[in-house]
Parts: structure tokens; C-alpha cells; sequence
């Protein structure tokens, strides 16, 4: 297989993901050249795969404060602070929330019709469609990509879909999770990050900076840590060595995810 960063084919072994933990049995190789994780074997998932009930409202509904925080956090490594703004796979809308209460005109596209009509209940401008069913003639001053590259075969293609969407001095945000940070390097099966089940790739911020030229953007990495929330009963509490070890690794640089805003390479007028 060729590697969607770099080019590269020749592929490495970094961990073996139990079934009695992940659900199904995989592993993780990475690229020797540029060190992008893939899950072998590859998921089988598609974008109907999403369009499902099951408990999203309810987990979403349980959990609002985390990801109003985790929002809260993503927003404030963005480059502006109004306009036009796209969240693509938006889940519970709380990102379009805090972006609206910023003052910026926002809106959203998921692919679960429950967690959609959820959205739109709270008065929230998300739609059940897909980019490419998007007007290709609005433009956006700002796109968040949470948590999605790596969930699709094929992320560049989403990556060039939005290209087109963006304004004159448009950019995107993305959110990724990094498997080169400490607690995955030290406890490999206590990282939720991985998602064998549905997650295609796994990124670092130096296959990231790969994938980003290589789709025609340039980019600026701020390397952060995922939301690891202290749990205080309940069975969440065995979680908490987990929680340390993951903000130590993010007070060290070694954080187990990362922001990155990425702007379209413009041609010179030389060129």
C-alpha cells in the first residue's frame, strides 16, 4: 500500500490491538519514511455507517460540558475570530454554538440524521448531507475538520472538496489525534484514540505536515493533548493513571493530539 503522505510503500509494526479491548483484532503499521499510522486490517466502514441512532443524543447530552470545553479550546487556535464558518461532521453542534456565540455565522453537515434533527431543535443551521452535496458557490472564511480525516479511506479528497469552499483568505482547522504522544507510546492499549473499528489512519504532526503539502497547503502544527477529564466515581475512575500520564506527556511536548490550520498554497507571481 502507498502511503496517502508521503509515498512512501515500505510499512513498519507499532502495536497489536486486542479484541477483548478494541472489539476486533487489528494492528497498527507505520510508514518508515514519514510515520503515518494505518489500521490493518482496514476498517469497513462507509458514510452510511454514521447515519445510525444508537445512543449519539444521549451520549452527547451526557457529555455537553466536555465538548463545549474541547470546542472552547479548538476555537481559540483559530486564526479569526468571525465570518463565515463550516463544521464538517459537527456530532452534537457544540462547536457551532460557541462559534456563534464568538460572532461567527455558523453552520454544520453530519451524517447521523438523529444527532442532526437534535441539532436543528436547538435552532442550530446543520444539515443530514454530505460536503460535495454542498452549494460548490459558498464560500467559507473558516472550515473545522474535528476528529474525521481519519475515519475516511480517502481524506484528501475531502481535503480538496473543501479547498473549493473556501474564501479568498479562507482556512482550515483541523483536529487530529497523534499517536507519537506519550500515553499511546506508553500504554498503547489504554489509548482510546486508536478506534480499530473505524479509524483508516492515524496521523502525527510530521505525516500531517506531509499530507498537507502534498494536497497543495501550507500548514502550522500547535501541538496539544486530548481531552483526558479527572473522574471522581463511578468506573470511570480506573481511567485516571491514564489522565496523568496523558497531561504529563502534554506538559512535555508529547501531547496526543494536535491542532493545525491549514491555508492554501497560493502561486507566486513568478510562477
Amino acid at each position: 500500500m502507498t502511503c496517502i503522505c508521503c509515498g512512501g510503500t515500505t510499512w513498519q509494526a507499532v502495536a497489536t490491538l486486542p479484541r477483548f479491548i478494541f472489539n476486533v483484532s487489528a494492528r497498527i503499521e507505520k510508514c518508515s519514511t514519514c510515520g503515518l499510522g494505518r489500521t490493518v486490517p482496514a476498517p469497513s466502514v462507509c458514510f452510511d455507517h454514521y447515519n445510525i441512532a444508537g445512543d449519539s443524543v444521549t451520549n452527547f447530552k451526557t457529555r455537553a460540558e466536555d465538548y463545549r470545553l474541547f470546542a472552547r479550546s479548538l476555537l481559540a487556535d483559530a486564526p479569526i475570530r468571525s465570518g463565515r464558518l463550516l463544521d464538517i461532521g459537527c456530532g452534537g453542534g457544540f462547536l457551532i454554538e460557541e462559534a456563534t456565540a464568538l460572532g461567527f455565522d455558523a453552520r454544520g453537515v453530519e451524517a447521523n440524521e438523529t444527532v442532526v434533527r437534535w441539532c436543528q431543535s436547538r435552532g442550530l443551521k446543520v444539515s443530514c448531507v454530505d460536503v460535495s452535496q454542498l452549494d460548490p458557490k459558498e464560500k467559507f472564511d473558516l472550515i473545522v475538520i474535528s476528529a474525521v480525516l481519519e475515519h475516511l479511506e480517502d481524506p484528501a479528497k475531502l481535503i480538496r472538496s473543501t479547498q473549493k469552499m473556501l474564501g479568498e483568505q479562507g482556512s482550515i482547522l483541523i483536529s487530529q489525534a497523534s499517536f507519537d504522544g506519550l500515553l499511546p507510546h506508553v500504554l498503547p492499549w489504554g489509548w482510546y484514540g486508536w478506534q480499530p473499528k473505524e479509524h483508516f489512519w492515524h496521523f502525527t504532526p510530521e505525516s500531517f505536515r506531509r499530507f498537507a503539502d502534498r494536497t497543495g497547503f501550507d500548514i502550522q502544527i500547535i501541538r496539544r493533548s486530548l481531552h483526558h477529564p479527572w473522574y471522581f466515581r463511578g468506573k470511570n475512575i480506573l481511567r485516571n493513571p491514564l489522565t496523568a500520564i496523558a497531561r504529563i506527556g502534554g506538559y512535555l511536548g508529547y501531547g496526543d493530539s494536535f491542532n493545525a490550520i491549514m491555508k492554501p498554497r497560493r502561486a507566486t507571481e513568478a510562477e
